[in-house]
């Protein structure tokens, strides 16, 4: 494991179970800036995960960013 080097920003961890088959995970996220950009309008941590890859799906069709 490496050490994570130091941010210019606070971080909120974030941790989402996730049903994987017959067993449950968990998946451990770490919000910033845009995370508190997102949960301004809607406070849910699972909204700002939606938008996220909601995001990641738009990008994958397109191919490219921007």
């Amino acid at each position: 494991m490496r050490p994570i080097p130091s941010l210019p920003t606070k971080v909120k961890l974030l941790s989402f179970e996730r049903p994987l088959g017959q067993k449950q995970t968990n998946e451990l996220w770490a919000g910033l800036d845009n995370f508190y950009v997102i949960t301004r309008y809607n406070h849910s941590p699972l909204y700002a995960m939606a938008v996220y890859q909601l995001s990641q799906s738009i990008l994958n069709k397109k191919g490219n960013f921007p």
